[in-house]
């Protein structure tokens, strides 16, 4: 498998993911804790960017690994490493946000939302209105002319 938080995440637009006092940005790789920085390292960051952004779904052990190492072959001690630091950073004793399924994978389980910027904005000419000038009776209506964003759809 090859990951890329940026096709879980930018393609949907999401930007922050928020899940009790903590905001996950995931295209800064960076956690927040009441909007403080957490120090965590970036193996665990990215097993949590992977979780949180699916939340209520088992990630396989083995698809958490080839998130964490692409193209390496590592133990899955790591792993099991990896998720105890992030239970331990997250003062996470109780599973509240990162339940094991036994022999199988992880599963994040705390309540979760998601912010997503909005579609891109167009900044094309968008005729408002016409108007009439009585000092220009040859030259007809003219269209008045103004810049607005406009939101695909």
């Amino acid at each position: 498998m090859n990951y890329s938080s940026r096709t879980l995440l930018e393609d949907d637009g999401c930007t922050e993911i928020h899940f009790g006092p903590y905001r996950l940005l995931p295209k800064r790789h960076q956690l927040l804790k009441h909007g403080q920085p957490v120090n965590l390292g970036n193996r665990a960051l990215t097993l949590l960017i992977a979780l949180a952004s699916r939340p209520g779904e088992l990630l396989q052990k083995t698809e958490l690994l080839d998130i964490a190492w692409p193209k390496l072959v590592v133990e899955e001690c790591n792993l099991r490493t990896q998720i105890k630091t992030l239970r331990r950073t997250l003062g996470d004793d109780e599973s509240f946000y990162i339940a094991t399924a036994p022999g199988l994978g992880y599963r994040f389980v705390a309540p979760t939302w998601f912010e997503r910027t909005p579609k891109a904005l167009v900044k094309e000419p968008v005729v408002l209105g016409v108007y009439a000038c009585r000092h220009c009776r040859g030259a007809g209506r003219v269209p008045l002319f103004a810049q607005m964003g406009i939101e695909n759809r």
